[in-house]
């Protein structure tokens, strides 16, 4: 349960922050575009200009012809739908039209990004937190062999037979993980091996142990991981 809390109280503000990129982007490219129009607005020539006659300020009568023929052009009036200020450029159909449809594909775009980004983020988190159970397994299995021998007053060859054991079993978890890290195995692939790996590694610890040095063996490596961890963790609170 409080792991199940422990993600949702993670994905909740990751979703939070994914919207709020969106909607900012989203405003500044409404904005952008809006801009645009209103500068093909202001770009259109005004239609009320008109060519002014000519003044003839030396009277010569060969400029009369010149005169008539540049005020021949008439005024045109200003088309009935043209806009003349932004708010009125903005509220044109077209323009909101446009700007809707550039946003939106947009939002989209960013929203995809962000989930493959969020995936990525959270593959590589959990290859760390796995690489480092890895280092701790392998120092507590270390820890459990020794342990054990002790308490079980094995023999040296015996003792060396489990190290070498439990060190054949790391390595085909290492040669794994690396795998996954190279993309040659999937995460769920990799999960119904390591349960395989398990299977096989019990099932040697009875046949060396027997049954009772079997369990007992598992249970000195699990308090053995549990002080790794312990350690692991005095040592981030440092």
């Amino acid at each position: 349960m409080s792991q199940s809390g422990s993600s949702f109280t993670k994905i909740v503000p990751w979703s939070l922050v994914v919207l709020l990129s969106v909607f900012s982007v989203v405003g500044w490219v409404g904005w952008r575009h809006a801009r645009k129009k209103l500068g093909e607005c202001a770009a259109r020539p005004s239609a009320t200009d008109e060519i002014l006659p000519a003044e003839d300020t030396d009277g010569d009568p060969g400029d009369g012809h010149r005169r008539s023929l540049e005020v021949r052009r008439p005024a045109m009036d200003p088309p009935a739908d043209a806009p003349t200020t932004p708010d009125a450029c903005l509220s044109r159909p077209d323009v909101q039209k446009e700007i809707r449809k550039q946003a939106a594909a947009l939002a989209g775009d960013l929203s995809t990004q962000s989930v493959e980004d969020y995936k990525k983020d959270e593959q590589g988190k959990r290859l760390q937190r796995r690489q480092q159970f890895m280092e701790n397994f392998e120092v507590a299995s270390a820890n459990a062999v020794n342990a054990y021998a002790r308490e079980a007053e094995l023999d040296e060859a015996t003792t060396v037979k489990l190290h070498q054991r439990i060190e054949d079993g790391i390595k085909k978890q290492r040669e794994m993980f690396a795998k996954v890290q190279s993309g040659e195995l999937t995460e769920r692939e990799a999960r119904e091996q390591g349960h395989q790996l398990r299977e096989e590694g019990r099932t040697a610890m009875v046949e060396m142990l027997g049954e009772q040095g079997s369990d007992r063996f598992f249970k000195v490596l699990g308090e053995e991981m549990r002080k790794e961890f312990m350690n692991q963790e005095s040592g981030r609170r440092e």
